[in-house]
Protein backbone atom coordinates (compact mmCIF):
# COMPACT_ATOMS: atom_id res chain seq x y z
CA UNK A 1 0.00 0.00 0.00
CA UNK A 2 2.78 2.06 0.93
CA UNK A 3 4.44 1.67 -2.84
CA UNK A 4 1.22 2.71 -4.18
CA UNK A 5 0.96 5.61 -2.33
CA UNK A 6 4.28 7.00 -3.44
CA UNK A 7 3.77 6.08 -6.57
CA UNK A 8 0.42 8.18 -7.09
CA UNK A 9 1.97 11.16 -5.21
CA UNK A 10 4.63 10.85 -7.88
CA UNK A 11 1.60 10.95 -10.74
CA UNK A 12 -0.04 14.04 -8.82
CA UNK A 13 3.44 15.98 -9.65
CA UNK A 14 4.20 14.84 -13.02
CA UNK A 15 0.87 15.83 -13.88
CA UNK A 16 1.44 19.59 -11.97
CA UNK A 17 4.68 19.66 -13.37
CA UNK A 18 3.50 18.87 -17.65
CA UNK A 19 0.79 21.40 -16.80
CA UNK A 20 3.41 24.12 -15.83
CA UNK A 21 5.79 23.30 -19.14
CA UNK A 22 2.54 22.88 -21.62
CA UNK A 23 3.53 25.33 -24.12
CA UNK A 24 7.16 23.74 -24.48
CA UNK A 25 7.50 20.71 -27.64
CA UNK A 26 8.99 17.80 -25.05
CA UNK A 27 7.44 17.57 -21.62
CA UNK A 28 10.37 16.89 -19.09
CA UNK A 29 10.44 15.59 -15.31
CA UNK A 30 11.76 17.14 -12.83
CA UNK A 31 14.86 15.08 -11.33
CA UNK A 32 12.96 15.77 -8.12
CA UNK A 33 10.42 13.72 -9.06
CA UNK A 34 12.08 11.25 -10.88
CA UNK A 35 15.13 10.32 -8.14
CA UNK A 36 13.67 11.44 -4.59
CA UNK A 37 16.13 9.79 -2.41
CA UNK A 38 18.76 12.17 -0.90
CA UNK A 39 20.66 9.70 1.10
CA UNK A 40 24.68 9.46 0.09
CA UNK A 41 27.48 7.26 1.50
CA UNK A 42 31.35 8.23 1.38
CA UNK A 43 32.64 5.88 -1.60
CA UNK A 44 36.17 5.40 0.51
CA UNK A 45 36.70 3.77 3.85
CA UNK A 46 37.21 7.22 6.04
CA UNK A 47 33.39 8.03 7.33
CA UNK A 48 34.61 11.13 8.84
CA UNK A 49 34.25 15.04 7.66
CA UNK A 50 37.81 15.74 7.72
CA UNK A 51 39.82 18.14 5.56
CA UNK A 52 41.22 15.05 3.36
CA UNK A 53 37.63 13.62 2.76
CA UNK A 54 35.95 16.75 1.64
CA UNK A 55 33.31 15.88 -0.92
CA UNK A 56 30.32 17.08 -3.61
CA UNK A 57 27.05 16.35 -4.18
CA UNK A 58 27.06 14.88 -8.40
CA UNK A 59 24.68 14.06 -10.41
CA UNK A 60 26.11 11.53 -12.81
CA UNK A 61 24.51 11.17 -16.60
CA UNK A 62 22.70 7.87 -15.32
CA UNK A 63 20.61 10.20 -13.33
CA UNK A 64 22.57 8.98 -9.97
CA UNK A 65 23.60 11.51 -6.96
CA UNK A 66 26.88 10.51 -5.70
CA UNK A 67 29.52 12.18 -3.89
CA UNK A 68 32.87 13.09 -5.69
CA UNK A 69 35.69 13.67 -3.41
CA UNK A 70 37.68 17.73 -3.96
CA UNK A 71 41.30 18.13 -3.83
CA UNK A 72 42.68 19.91 -1.12
CA UNK A 73 43.95 23.59 -1.87
CA UNK A 74 47.85 23.93 -2.11
CA UNK A 75 49.12 26.27 0.10
CA UNK A 76 51.11 29.43 -2.15
CA UNK A 77 55.06 29.19 -2.50
CA UNK A 78 56.55 31.72 -0.08
CA UNK A 79 60.06 33.28 0.39
CA UNK A 80 62.56 31.75 2.55
CA UNK A 81 63.37 35.43 4.20
CA UNK A 82 60.53 37.33 4.52
CA UNK A 83 57.56 34.89 4.36
CA UNK A 84 55.26 36.68 1.36
CA UNK A 85 53.81 34.86 -1.44
CA UNK A 86 55.87 34.59 -4.56
CA UNK A 87 54.31 35.88 -7.99
CA UNK A 88 54.52 34.08 -11.11
CA UNK A 89 54.67 30.42 -9.43
CA UNK A 90 51.92 28.39 -10.17
CA UNK A 91 50.01 26.59 -6.85
CA UNK A 92 51.00 22.80 -7.33
CA UNK A 93 51.51 19.96 -5.42
CA UNK A 94 55.58 18.49 -4.95
CA UNK A 95 54.62 15.82 -8.00
CA UNK A 96 52.97 18.01 -10.25
CA UNK A 97 55.29 20.63 -9.77
CA UNK A 98 58.09 18.35 -11.09
CA UNK A 99 56.12 17.77 -14.28
CA UNK A 100 55.45 21.31 -15.30
CA UNK A 101 57.76 23.48 -17.20
CA UNK A 102 60.21 25.41 -16.13
CA UNK A 103 58.89 28.79 -16.98
CA UNK A 104 55.90 27.64 -14.66
CA UNK A 105 58.16 26.46 -12.15
CA UNK A 106 60.50 29.12 -11.50
CA UNK A 107 61.20 33.15 -11.83
CA UNK A 108 64.12 34.02 -14.13
CA UNK A 109 66.52 36.09 -11.99
CA UNK A 110 68.99 34.45 -8.71
CA UNK A 111 66.71 33.10 -6.22
CA UNK A 112 64.04 33.38 -8.63
CA UNK A 113 61.42 30.83 -6.88
CA UNK A 114 62.97 30.30 -3.87
CA UNK A 115 63.22 34.27 -3.06
CA UNK A 116 61.06 37.27 -3.34
CA UNK A 117 62.58 40.46 -5.59
CA UNK A 118 62.60 42.11 -2.15
CA UNK A 119 64.94 39.81 -0.61
CA UNK A 120 66.81 39.26 -3.19
CA UNK A 121 67.56 43.22 -3.33
CA UNK A 122 68.59 43.19 0.69
CA UNK A 123 70.85 40.37 0.17
CA UNK A 124 72.49 42.40 -2.45
CA UNK A 125 72.54 46.03 -0.74
CA UNK A 126 73.46 43.86 2.55
CA UNK A 127 76.50 42.54 0.63
CA UNK A 128 77.51 45.68 -1.36
CA UNK A 129 77.51 47.77 2.03
CA UNK A 130 79.79 45.06 3.50
CA UNK A 131 82.32 45.39 0.62
CA UNK A 132 82.15 48.72 1.21
CA UNK A 133 83.26 48.86 4.74
CA UNK A 134 85.66 45.94 4.37
CA UNK A 135 87.34 48.79 1.98
CA UNK A 136 86.79 51.75 3.82
CA UNK A 137 88.53 49.66 7.02
CA UNK A 138 91.48 48.87 5.03
CA UNK A 139 92.12 52.34 3.51
CA UNK A 140 91.78 53.38 7.26
CA UNK A 141 94.40 51.30 8.54
CA UNK A 142 96.66 51.66 5.41
CA UNK A 143 96.61 55.88 6.27
CA UNK A 144 97.38 54.93 9.64
CA UNK A 145 100.53 53.00 8.78
CA UNK A 146 102.32 55.88 6.67
CA UNK A 147 101.12 58.70 9.10
CA UNK A 148 104.49 59.67 10.61
CA UNK A 149 105.22 58.57 14.18
CA UNK A 150 106.16 61.28 16.55
CA UNK A 151 106.01 59.19 19.84
CA UNK A 152 107.22 55.82 20.23
CA UNK A 153 105.42 53.80 22.94
CA UNK A 154 108.32 51.17 25.19
CA UNK A 155 106.70 47.84 24.00
CA UNK A 156 108.92 45.77 26.59
CA UNK A 157 106.80 44.74 29.46
CA UNK A 158 108.18 45.05 32.99
CA UNK A 159 108.93 41.97 34.76
CA UNK A 160 108.52 42.34 38.56
CA UNK A 161 110.99 39.40 40.42
CA UNK A 162 108.97 37.06 42.80
CA UNK A 163 110.81 36.67 45.76
CA UNK A 164 110.96 33.03 46.84
CA UNK A 165 109.53 32.56 50.09
CA UNK A 166 111.28 30.61 52.74
CA UNK A 167 110.53 28.99 55.83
Amino acid sequence: STLSSSSAASDVYKRQYQRRVRGSLFVVYSPRLIMPDKRLTYRRRLSYNTPANRVRRVKTPGNRLVFQYLDKKVAPVRCGDTGVRLHGITRLKPLELRNESKNRRTVSRPYGGCLSANAVRARIMRSFLIEEQKAVKSMLKASKQEAPKDVKKDTKKKTKKKKSAKK
